[in-house]
């Protein structure tokens, strides 16, 4: 069956199956007008344009872009909310310009929320995890007022559904290095699991034998192992060869029986930010992993291989 036609004078219906795909066709253009060396990034109705400035040619380059916006969105009759966009200046060198849009000075800012992940001028996430903390605290509490039953496997699954992704949610992203960090967000499911009646009196690492549960530091090693994983097999938008120094070699050499077929080479990192940035921070880890592991012939095997055969125990900070 199919629905009967009706004249649309302007706008979509809201919730409509169509309408997300009529306004991508409506906005695709905006891409076209960024010139020099400016990129940007386009998710639904947010828009992120940026710019390494070194100079004030670099710095011109992003006002221009600015300007051929506000051309664009005037021309389609689009809103830009001024009270929500800002400048970052990302980067302890980084030139402070001003940077007008309408003929209005854009807010500058300390931190700003992207799709869910509060980034911060020296990408620390020290706002972002102490948010998340908070959100997940309160969602504790709300479970146990909320929940009569004690039952630790009902209890876990609330914990699961509900409170767990508040913690992980693009994880690879803000993944903390800092021990302070770590041992914040570790706090919140330590807290859960002391409050199950039937299980306070154990010790941590006990409780979560029970109730079959990886400390969230594990979980957010295996969540980045696995996206390495989709990269080297071209499975992500990603280039392999633009993020990773691949050092492939002969698996029947005596030294290679127990490593991994494919090799990163680590970059030499001056600073514990770089060294623990994304592409970076697991490049031992996967080095260390058996070639079964990283042969695996698909993400789901490779996820399941590495839960049953490999002990990363040693590349955790988290001590129980």
């Amino acid at each position: 069956m199919f629905s009967r036609w009706v004249k649309i004078v302007s706008g979509v219906p809201q919730g409509s199956v169509l309408g997300p795909i009529l306004f991508l066709l409506y906005i695709d253009d905006v891409t076209l007008i960024y010139p020099g060396k400016v990129t940007f990034k386009l998710f639904a109705d947010d828009l992120k344009a940026y710019n390494s400035v070194e100079s004030s040619a670099d710095r011109n380059d992003l006002q221009q872009t600015l300007l051929e916006l506000q051309n664009w969105c005037h021309t389609w009759q689009l809103h830009v909310n001024l009270s929500t966009t800002y400048v970052l200046h990302m980067g302890a060198k980084n030139r402070r310009d001003n940077y007008y849009f309408d003929g209005n000075i854009l807010s500058v800012v300390d931190s700003t929320r992207d799709l869910g992940v509060e980034v911060d001028v020296d990408l620390s996430f020290d706002q972002h995890i102490s948010n998340i903390v908070s959100k997940a605290f309160s969602r504790v509490g709300t479970l146990f007022r909320g929940f009569i039953s004690r039952n630790p496997i009902l209890l876990r699954k609330a914990f699961v559904t509900y409170i767990r992704p508040i913690l992980e949610y693009a994880s690879n992203i803000w993944s903390p290095y800092l021990i302070k960090h770590i041992n914040l967000i570790e706090k919140v499911q330590r807290n859960f699991t002391k409050r199950i009646p039937s299980l306070s009196n154990l010790a941590y690492a006990e409780r979560l034998a029970i109730l079959n549960l990886e400390t969230l530091e594990c979980r957010r090693l295996k969540f980045d192992l696995i996206v390495y994983f989709k990269t080297l097999k071209h499975l992500t938008p990603w280039p392999a060869d633009q993020y990773f120094n691949v050092q492939a070699h002969d698996r029947n050499t005596r030294r290679a029986v127990n490593r991994p077929t494919m090799l990163l080479a680590q970059p030499m990192c001056k600073t514990m930010m770089f060294q623990n940035e994304f592409f970076h921070r697991c490049v031992a880890v996967w080095n260390s992993l058996p070639n079964d592991v990283v042969d695996s012939p698909s993400v789901s095997c490779f996820r399941n291989r590495l839960d049953k055969i490999v002990d990363l125990s040693n590349y955790l900070s988290y001590r129980f």
